[in-house]
């Protein structure tokens, strides 16, 4: 692990706890598997993955034990339990897990439902190894969706969160469950190529400004104007500067973007 700024904490003990959190469902997998192999009817299935459902809430008792809701350093919240290992350091993504005072009550608020949901699953009678399979699958993608803080790393963690919910819908859902599926999917996917789009465009804005990041921690404190590697800035000053670097401005004022956009354009709109 890289040295750490001082708004960002390990764990007390320096056990990558986070990533245990995050991966204890899908190892689950392995207990789904051994069950089949074994020749157990499906109650144990069921039965087995409520009981290994248990075992992230008492790891986030344990964090929550160790947290520090007081904890401040360098103008923010300190970030605690924080793992952050470079990963593609072309583009200066990080493995990077950490929690905070809102990212804690949810990471606590999904360990506690995923075993009332499992629980209320318990009627489930058709392909049961498959749906408690996909309850696990879903679970460590939203672990992960939570307690990542780098961007990229984040991204695929709610797009793998989209695979579960879809399938978990489509064949265990209510009547109009494939096309609620369906809208589902398509609605997701479109949000998620905006985030994709704008934060592409906020990774160059930054690199441009000599501090290309995907670190979500690293832009909040550019949009709240703290230092950030030394640099003294705010995330509006460096988008508008990655604008007028691209010239855009005096792109779009001779280049409409869309016939409405140009006075000719307006003009020649159909009337009827």
């Amino acid at each position: 692990m890289n040295q750490l700024p001082p708004y960002l904490t390990a764990a007390p003990d320096g056990l990558p706890w986070l990533s245990l959190l995050v991966f204890t469902p899908l190892f689950g997998l392995l207990l789904i598997g051994v069950i089949a192999l074994a020749g157990w009817d499906d109650r144990v299935v069921k039965q087995g993955t409520v009981a290994w459902m248990l075992l992230p809430i008492g790891m986030v008792m344990g964090v929550l034990l160790g947290f520090d809701p007081l904890a401040i350093a360098g103008g923010q919240g300190t970030v605690q339990y924080v793992e952050r290992v470079p990963w593609i350091e072309a583009i200066r993504v990080n493995y990077f897990l950490g929690v905070d005072g809102i990212s804690l009550p949810l990471v606590l608020l999904t360990v506690i439902m995923f075993p009332i949901a499992a629980l209320a699953s318990f009627r489930v009678t058709e392909r049961v190894r498959a749906h408690f399979a996909l309850l696990l699958l879903l679970e460590t993608a939203l672990l992960g969706y939570f307690t990542a803080l780098d961007f990229f790393f984040w991204f695929i963690f709610w797009e793998f969160s989209l695979v579960p919910a879809y399938f978990l819908i489509q064949n265990w859902g209510g009547a109009q469950r494939r096309g609620a599926a369906m809208t589902f999917f398509i609605y997701t996917m479109v949000g998620s190529l905006g985030m994709l789009l704008l934060f592409q465009v906020l990774y160059l804005a930054t690199r441009a400004a000599g501090i290309p990041t995907f670190d979500l921690i690293e832009l909040g404190r550019l949009g709240q104007g703290l230092e950030v590697n030394g640099v003294q800035t705010t995330l509006r000053e460096v988008l508008f500067n990655y604008v007028d670097l691209l010239g855009v401005a005096d792109v779009l004022g001779r280049f409409p973007c869309s016939i409405r956009a140009s006075p000719s354009g307006r003009s020649s709109w159909p009337s009827r």
